[in-house]
């Protein structure tokens, strides 16, 4: 899932900020001053906005249409010194130098809702431009793109295991051999030719020792060996 993210700038409306510090020298510094809490530093504050007021939004102020209000960032030694962060809406009449001049000119005698104010200093805070940030996440996959992808998997898997085991039949083929059924080699042969083998014979003549006659080589009356015995199944060829 792919996110992408979007840059979107949005500028609020347009204002221009000045940082005015100056010194009360009819005050003096205490540390109550330093914290925004204590009844000193709210006190002396009312009285400081008080002041830039009277200078910016009076009726006869040529900022008074711009003027937005002010507030006290910080209190530190030296009599008192004051900074203050004033915001007027931008145009063409709002500069450093109308800022700087305005207040000035709405002292008098020095002081501004009594309080004797001197070393005055303007500086002006450049708008900035607020960038957000909005992600947005890319369409889901369908239903149906991820019921495809499923599919070619388990075809890629069968198709896998189908060629292993074409390579393992291939492997056991070629080890294991062919068996010859109609070979030459101990192959039955009738007996074609029975003058080829011997005739099987079931007796036998030897000479008697110390030279006496063997009495199965005496011949009997009708002129045959008395005792002599052929087998004449292994004459026949009808074995």
């Amino acid at each position: 899932m792919k996110t992408t993210t979007k840059m979107s700038s949005t500028t609020a409306n347009p204002t221009s900020n000045f940082i005015i510090t100056f010194r009360i020298i009819n005050k003096n510094f205490e540390n109550a001053l330093k914290d925004k809490t204590t009844p000193e530093f709210k006190s002396l504050s009312d009285q400081v906005i008080k002041a830039l007021a009277d200078a910016y939004s009076c009726s006869t102020c040529s900022l008074r249409s711009s003027y937005e209000g002010s507030e006290v960032l910080l209190f530190r030694q030296g009599s008192v010194i004051t900074e203050t962060k004033s915001t007027f809406n931008s145009d063409s009449s709002v500069d450093q130098g109308t800022v700087e001049q305005q207040f000035t000119a709405a002292i008098k005698n020095g002081t501004i809702n009594k309080l004797q104010v001197k070393d005055i200093e303007v500086h002006e805070i450049k708008p900035s431009t607020t960038t957000t940030t909005t992600t947005s996440q890319a369409p889901i996959v369908p239903g149906w793109g991820i019921a495809l992808l499923v599919l070619v998997c388990i075809i890629l898997l069968l198709i896998i295991i189908i060629i292993l085991l074409i390579i393992i039949y291939l492997c056991r083929r070629r080890n294991h051999g062919k068996f010859e059924m109609f070979g030459s080699r101990g192959s039955y042969y009738p007996m074609a030719d029975r003058s080829d083998y011997p005739q099987y014979m079931t007796h036998s003549r030897f000479i008697a020792p110390n030279g006496k006659q063997n009495s199965y080589n005496q011949v009997s009356g009708n002129g045959t060996n008395m005792y002599s015995y052929t087998n004449h199944a292994a004459e026949s060829d009808n074995l």
